[in-house]
């Protein structure tokens, strides 16, 4: 009687242990499709080959493994796709930028002969035509404007200059015109002694679809032709040979002329009416103020290789060097 009873309490304790390992051995077929299942699926796994041990039944043991191969399977099939389209991503990207990077340097190599580089532009206003050049992104005049705007002495408070180097009209025909900043602007309502607020790009005296450079793109064309700040502000190593001519300045000041900008030395006019530094320095205005009666200008050097962006009196009478309109 008591073997009996034993026996039936023992067949009891089976079958309900056999039930609980049937639910903790359940995995949904969608679960194996992420990697955040994954974990979730392989320790379920385990529950059940633990589970399945106790049972006697080879079809629980064979199902077990099934799903646990099937896990696996889809685990590495994910991963290994994701890992795919990643460094797809990766390779596009980065041939892009490079393809990009050297477009941009190939158009700006130096003595290159590419015609698209060089070319010409006529003033409308007067039928002068310019030599052009583009550097990287930009076209710019390669020589100096030559635009006359008539006589200007009422205007701007009767302080308006413009005109050739010592007053000598052959200095014209030679080196373009100087300008002060006002006069270049050519704005009704900005003068000397306030600040303009311009909005960029400015056309100023230059010809219609051109406009007068920014100090940011003369700053550009200093990074493209090679220049690096040496610590100073506004000083660009090297640029100021690159960009000079090869001829016309004293004392052993030619430039390379590298890319064609062919910087000539000027010289300019001063507050007090002075013309000072014809064959040893260039002066090119900027449309950005600093001050009220203060612009910035860019210098290039006969003495030394680098040029200079430094502010200048509205008053002083500069070059223009025309930027075409995108």
């Amino acid at each position: 009687m008591r073997k009996n009873f034993s026996l039936a309490l023992s067949l009891l304790a089976a079958v309900v242990f056999t039930a609980c390992g049937d639910d903790s051995s359940s995995v949904s077929p969608n679960d194996t499709n992420s990697e955040v299942s994954e974990s979730s699926s392989s320790a379920t796994t385990k529950a059940s080959k633990s589970s399945n041990s106790a049972k006697s039944s080879g079809s629980a043991k064979s199902s077990a493994s099934a799903k646990s191969s099937g896990s696996a399977k889809s685990s590495a099939s994910a991963k290994s796709s994701n890992s795919a389209k990643s460094s797809d991503s990766k390779t596009s990207s980065s041939s892009s930028v490079s393809a990009e990077d050297l477009a941009s340097s190939s158009s700006v190599v130096p003595g290159s002969s590419s015609s698209d580089r060089f070319g010409s532009m006529t003033d409308e206003r007067d039928g002068h035509v310019y030599k052009t050049v583009t550097i990287g992104k930009k076209t710019w005049m390669a020589e100096n404007l030559n635009f006359d705007p008539g006589d200007v002495s009422d205007k701007w408070s009767g302080a308006a200059w413009h005109g050739c180097f010592d007053d000598n009209p052959d200095n014209c025909t030679k080196y373009g015109r100087l300008y002060d900043w006002v006069v270049a602007v050519n704005e009704e309502n900005c003068n000397y002694e306030e600040s303009c607020k311009l909005s960029v790009p400015v056309q100023g005296l230059c010809p219609e679809g051109w406009h007068l450079p920014s100090a940011d793109e003369w700053e550009s064309l200093f990074v493209t032709v090679g220049g690096k700040k040496d610590g100073t502000l506004y000083t660009t190593s090297g640029v100021s040979k690159i960009l000079k001519s090869t001829d016309g300045w004293k004392d052993s000041g030619n430039g390379t002329d590298d890319y064609g900008f062919s910087g000539i030395p000027t010289g300019r006019r001063t507050w007090d009416a002075r013309f000072v530094r014809e064959g040893e320095r260039a002066y090119f205005w900027s449309i950005t103020e600093l001050l009220e009666h203060s612009a910035f200008a860019v210098f290039l050097y006969g003495e030394e290789d680098d040029a200079k962006m430094d502010y200048a009196s509205k008053k002083y009478a500069n070059a223009i060097r025309c930027v075409k309109n995108k």
